[in-house]
This record gives C-alpha cells, sequence and structure tokens, in this order.
C-alpha cells in the first residue's frame, strides 16, 4: 500500500511527518512499537470506531487467560500469554476479548511460530470461556473467534 493509499483509507492528514516507515533504508529501522503506533493501530481504531470494540494496544493478559487461570486455581506467577492488541468488547459491564493480534516487525521464522501457537492458545480460551456460558446451538452457530499475526 502506497503513503497517498494508506492516507486515503484513514482520511487523516498527519502521515507526511511519518513518511519514513514506509522507507526501505538503513538509516532508520521502525520497531515494531512504531509500526502498531503509526500504521496498524489507526487502522484498527478507524475499523471498530462506532462499535462496542475496544483495541487495547501493548502487551497485556486476555480477560479469557486471567479467567482460565482463576478456574484452575494458577498462582499468579503464571498469568497467561501477553499479547501485543487486543480487541476488547464491552457488554453492559462486562468486558471479553473477541480477537488478538501478534506483531513483529520483520520475519523470523522460530518466533513466528512461537506467536502463533500462543494466538492458537489463547483462542482456545475464549473458546473455553463461550463453552462455560452453555450457549444454545442458536447462538453458537455464527461464532467465530478471530486473531492475527503481523510481521511489518
Amino acid at each position: 500500500m502506497r503513503l497517498h493509499e494508506y492516507k486515503q483509507l484513514l482520511r487523516l492528514n498527519y502521515f507526511e511527518s511519518d513518511a519514513y516507515i514506509f522507507q526501505d533504508t538503513t538509516r532508520y529501522t521502525p520497531t515494531e512499537s512504531d509500526y502498531l503506533c503509526i500504521i496498524w493501530g489507526p487502522i484498527m481504531r478507524y475499523l471498530f470506531k462506532n462499535t462496542d470494540l475496544q483495541v487495547k494496544c501493548g502487551e497485556s493478559v486476555s480477560i479469557s487467560s486471567k479467567n482460565s487461570n482463576k478456574r484452575q486455581k494458577f498462582s499468579t506467577a503464571t498469568p497467561g500469554y501477553k499479547v501485543d492488541v487486543r480487541i476488547i468488547a464491552h457488554i453492559g459491564s462486562d468486558q471479553y476479548d473477541v480477537a488478538m493480534v501478534e506483531m513483529k516487525r520483520y520475519q523470523e521464522k522460530g518466533q513466528i511460530k512461537k506467536d502463533r501457537t500462543k494466538l492458537i492458545l489463547e483462542a482456545k480460551q475464549m473458546l473455553d470461556d463461550v463453552v462455560a456460558c452453555n450457549p444454545s446451538d442458536d447462538d453458537i452457530k455464527d461464532l467465530a473467534i478471530l486473531n492475527m499475526q503481523i510481521v511489518g
């Protein structure tokens, strides 16, 4: 995606100061946080604006993992996996993780596999939380647990 297409997508004008992130140069090497803050965070916030979904950026442990540890009486020393971005649904006074995102600044085979495994395990925790609520067949027929892995 070119810079002008990206600006058009988000209808924002402040990317001129961050144009370096789109250039292939050894002078500046963007970090994982640069990609998240400058590119992916705004896209995710744009996609979920005017919804009851919150984009929570920065490493944090999912609600599902915390709930699982409470059910299994794990100590707080094993809080669960930290993920880079969580999409959280607010329903009444409750919060539910509905998607998780792992970011890497460049492709590294071993780390990509670890992150993929982490996302699969977190999706399983979210599914366990749904099953624990004993949903009806109608409630689960449209159930989808979406996680995303982004490189760059």
